[in-house]
């Protein structure tokens, strides 16, 4: 449940990569989507990217039906759930306009109605742990350990 623009790009490149295998369509920004999308019905596998307003909406709308469909559940910028308590992010709570909190609720909602969907996690903070063990790992290699 990426950004807009991250939307955008991760749409392009597995289009490139999978697109031959895979139904790849993204709801984000302005994009529009109806129950006749063909990917809601379609007999192939789906990857589906969106943004969390835009998932919100469709599990509101469309639950059973894409719910059914789910099998694997990849959550970008899940550091976001653990929101800064700050001014701003308090405000942004008290008018329903935390991304986090929407997005804890979302992946609440998808789990209580799938609790057996796979899901990945990505956050920030995965490239940099990624970074830091490769570090280690080559630290070792050259110690000859």
């Amino acid at each position: 449940m990426p950004s807009r623009a991250l939307a955008g790009e991760v749409e392009a490149k597995l289009t490139a990569e999978l697109g031959r295998d895979l139904i790849v369509t993204g709801l984000y920004g302005g994009a529009d989507w109806g129950i006749t999308d063909y990917w809601l019905t379609a007999d192939r596998p789906t990857v589906l990217i969106a943004t969390v307003e835009k998932a919100d909406a469709l599990m509101r709308y469309l639950g059973p039906i894409l719910v059914g469909r789910l099998k694997l559940l990849i959550i970008d910028e899940a550091h976001q759930v653990v929101a800064d308590v700050d001014a701003q992010s308090l405000a942004n709570l008290a008018d329903h306009g935390s991304r986090a909190m929407r997005l804890e609720s979302l992946v609440s909602r998808v789990l209580t109605l799938k609790p057996e969907v796979i899901r990945i996690a990505v956050a920030t903070v995965t490239a940099q742990i990624r970074r830091s063990i490769r570090s280690v790992i080559r630290r070792r290699s050259r110690c000859g350990i």
